[in-house]
């Protein structure tokens, strides 16, 4: 949470809670507030704003100072933004089929005997079945299928370029 955030929301509490600055040095609400608001800074902002040089007094200095020095680090640091995943990306390889070649459908005859058997109703194989198949399937197109070659898809989503 960046230190403006932090800030809004403590002076949000603090006048739900009836506490109130006087702007006067030593003020008992003015170092309650301040020791609340100090505390409640992340370790290490909190920890350069008590190394400065002139350490602020009053509840003000310390907004002031914490929302600077926030501010600072912020852009010396920009954020990385990742994305992870529980999949794993892996490209597909895929081998296009040539034009001429088609794959002629099964009959319910040679499904049943292919089950027996156990072929591949893919390759026509024997040992393993088509979604274990090792023969590499033609990629999918479903542009073709489902709309025309002109029109864009319907939900676009952008994908940053990988550096």
């Amino acid at each position: 949470m960046s230190a403006i955030d932090y800030t809004t929301r403590f002076k949000l509490l603090a006048a739900q809670g009836d506490l109130k600055s006087s702007g006067v040095k030593g003020a008992t609400d003015d170092i309650l507030l301040r020791d609340i608001y100090k505390n409640g800074l992340n370790t290490p902002l909190r920890k350069d704003v008590e190394n400065e040089k002139e350490a602020p007094e009053t509840w003000a200095d310390w907004i002031t100072r914490a929302i600077a020095r926030d501010q600072q680090w912020r852009l010396n640091n920009p954020k990385v933004v990742s994305f992870s995943s529980t999949k794993t990306n892996i490209k597909k390889i895929s081998f296009p089929r040539p034009p001429n070649t088609t794959i002629a459908k099964l009959t319910d005859a040679d499904r049943e005997r292919f089950r027996r058997e156990g072929r591949c109703f893919y390759c026509k194989e024997i040992g393993h079945i088509s979604r274990d198949c090792p023969v590499p399937k033609p990629p999918y197109n479903r542009t073709s299928q489902n709309q025309p070659a002109n029109q864009a898809p319907r939900n676009p989503v952008y994908v940053p370029p990988q550096n």
